[in-house]
């Protein structure tokens, strides 16, 4: 039973529990709300043009698993979807530079430290963006994960500002698939998937950071 459903009036200009036009493609980040997002559209029949994957070289080695066993799903399944693409930012000089290789570099915390997302938008946005305009992708729609109980977030980002071609859509808030759901659909699926951050993110909390002192004490002292 759905616990939240969004009302229309709360959606942003663009709103459609189908894909909003053609070209359309999945931000996928490696977590539970986009896997559920693969997963849903997946057995809904909704079939991308795309798939990215962001990687800022500081990815959690559970997060990378992760996109590698879904991409594995997504190839033995009957859909014809295609793979997931892995981007990463690159330099002007033509080489990739981590982010947290970045942070040592300059001697600054990631910028969310900062109040501030300017990792994100040049380790993540930026190169999607740069894909998809490489591979003849110059407009279309492209599938965010944010889940139902999250959909104040989006109340008036439906249109992205950097690229007034690209339509974000957020089918799980259309769907009103809260993420207690997400979480159950990726259990049905059997896929162990954690919280995707980057390994030294200054928005992980306590149990997070103890997890990685444990579980992985090479990046604990990076």
């Amino acid at each position: 039973m759905r616990t939240y459903q969004p009302m229309l009036s709360d959606m942003p200009k663009g709103f459609s529990h189908t894909p909003p036009s053609r070209p359309w493609g999945i931000n996928f980040g490696g977590g539970i709300d986009s896997t559920t997002v693969i997963l849903e559209c997946m057995s809904r029949g909704y079939t991308p043009d795309w798939i990215l994957f962001a990687d800022t070289g500081s990815e959690r080695p559970e997060t990378l698993k992760h996109v590698y066993e879904m991409n594995e799903y997504i190839k033995s399944s009957e859909s014809k979807w295609p793979e997931i693409t892995i981007v990463r930012w690159i330099r002007k000089d033509g080489t990739f530079e981590s982010l947290h290789d970045n942070c040592l570099r300059t001697g600054h915390l990631p910028s969310k430290a900062y109040g501030f997302s300017g990792c994100t938008s040049k380790w993540k946005i930026q190169p999607m963006d740069k894909w998809r305009k490489a591979n003849g992708f110059q407009e279309g729609a492209f599938a965010v994960g944010y889940n139902a109980s999250e959909a104040r977030r989006i109340k008036t980002a439906c249109q992205r500002g950097d690229d007034p071609n690209f339509t974000a859509w957020y089918p799980l808030v259309a769907w009103g698939i809260t993420r207690e759901e997400c979480e159950n659909i990726v259990k049905i699926y059997e896929f162990n998937v954690i919280k995707s951050s980057c390994f030294m993110c200054p928005n992980m909390r306590k149990s997070e950071w103890i997890a990685l002192k444990e579980d992985h004490p090479d990046l604990f002292e990076i």
